[in-house]
């Protein structure tokens, strides 16, 4: 026997009901319309193919935000590197107008 069942939160069953009715209206309006075997099979391999080309666009996606990534890591570096530079080149600048100050 084939049933429908309402479920209600947390998994309580609410109505049960006989299926039989509503499977066969259900496949007699599905063949009537076009819908045959070789069609549901062309949509299977339509969503396979989808499902396909989903999981590689995925896949790139995925490399290139760690591509991005190790190209954000490499700029703070490079950054970092700057403050270092700019600091140390700060420090002499101040060091070399204190030279010129005792010079004076």
């Amino acid at each position: 026997m084939l049933v429908l069942a309402e479920f209600a939160g947390e998994g309580k069953i609410t109505n049960i009901r006989d299926a039989t009715g509503w499977i066969l209206y259900f496949v007699e309006q599905y063949l009537t319309s076009g819908i045959t075997p070789e069609f549901l099979r062309e949509e299977a391999d339509r969503a396979e193919q989808w499902r396909h080309k989903l999981t590689l666009e995925s896949q790139d996606i995925a490399r290139r935000k760690l591509e991005l990534e190790a190209r954000l890591e490499q700029i703070q570096g490079l950054s970092e590197s700057l403050k270092q530079r700019e600091k140390e080149l700060e420090r002499r600048e101040n060091e070399l107008q204190a030279r010129e100050e005792k010079l004076k």
